[in-house]
């Protein structure tokens, strides 16, 4: 009976550890799961810092650059330093609440639906020098910006914005990361070998739907009609901006520019370049964009000033 007694108290012991390793097992899965589900969607970097605080140039510097991470749940991150594209493709996974993107590792420090603190790693451990990243969730991010009013053009009762780092669409395809990688295969090869911009617009209403689409620069004929095609063709991948809680209508641009390559030469065993001259250079670019824009809010003077 005493010996009964003390194998019936070890193994009710044994059986509470076991209940409580299931338990803390089940805890910390679940929490797994909640962290990596949290973390999915666009994040804004706000803020860089060493991990002990002190000041280093070098994070500095990195501190002034925009960066956007976007965590898919197939195992897929973009990293993009342009507000309206996702930007580069990388694999990453979560695991006990590091991040490893191949490249680099992060230790989540905090997470909520709102902010996410990571610690960047180095040689897999967190040290002095390590970078300590601040980010806020996208909508958070965009909430917190001035609303400009002169990206705004009024139609009748109804407003369109003119697509800026606070009022922007996303572009929405399982095969394609930006509407311009989704244009690219309808209009390749059409624009004959030469230096060309196309330029067009288009409006995004708020059921995803496109419509107004206008080629302001032209190549030719071909390559117009077959880039009207592609956009045509975007009808639901987008999802509209979300204005003082409201989707918003806005006015889309694309822009290609096609450069010609230089002449290669190979003299005595030395590759020689012959850069060509290009006709159209990032100052035209911009003039001509800022000179539709005029003729979008009808302010016809400055739209000649620009273009003319």
């Amino acid at each position: 009976m005493y010996v009964y007694t003390i194998v019936s108290s070890k193994l009710k012991k044994m059986n509470i550890r076991i209940i409580y390793s299931i338990f803390l097992f089940t805890l910390s899965t679940s929490l797994f799961s909640q962290n990596s589900g949290i973390i999915l969607g666009s994040w804004i970097k706000t803020e860089m810092e060493a991990f002990d605080k002190k000041s280093d140039p070098f994070i500095e510097k990195r501190d002034e650059k925009f960066i956007k991470y976007t965590f898919e749940n197939n195992g897929q991150m973009y990293i993009s330093s342009v507000y309206n594209e996702k930007g580069n493709e990388i694999k990453y996974t979560i695991k006990n609440d590091i991040i490893d993107l191949l490249f680099n590792k992060f230790k989540i420090e905090k997470i909520d639906a709102r902010e996410l603190v990571l610690i960047e790693l180095n040689n897999n451990k967190i040290s002095p020098s390590s970078t300590r990243m601040f980010f806020t969730r996208e909508q958070v991010y965009l909430d917190g910006l001035a609303l400009n009013e002169k990206d705004i053009i009024k139609e009748g009762k109804d407003y369109l914005h003119i697509e800026n780092q606070k009022v922007y669409p996303k572009f929405r395809n399982k095969d394609f990361a930006d509407v311009k990688s989704f244009i690219q295969p309808f209009v390749e090869e059409r624009s004959n070998g030469k230096e060309h911009l196309s330029y067009s617009t288009f409006v995004i209403n708020t059921d995803g739907k496109v419509s107004d689409i206008k080629i302001h620069h032209h190549i030719n004929k071909s390559y117009d009609k077959n880039l009207k095609k592609a956009i045509s063709k975007t009808n639901g991948m987008w999802i509209s901006p979300i204005v003082n809680g409201k989707k918003v209508k806005v006015l889309k641009e694309v822009l290609f520019h096609y450069i010609v390559f230089p002449d290669l030469k190979n003299v005595n065993g030395k590759i020689e370049v012959n850069q060509k001259t290009s006709d159209i250079t990032k100052s035209y670019e911009s003039l001509f964009k800022k000179g539709n824009k005029g003729i979008s809010y009808g302010e016809f003077r400055i739209c000649i000033e620009n273009i003319f």
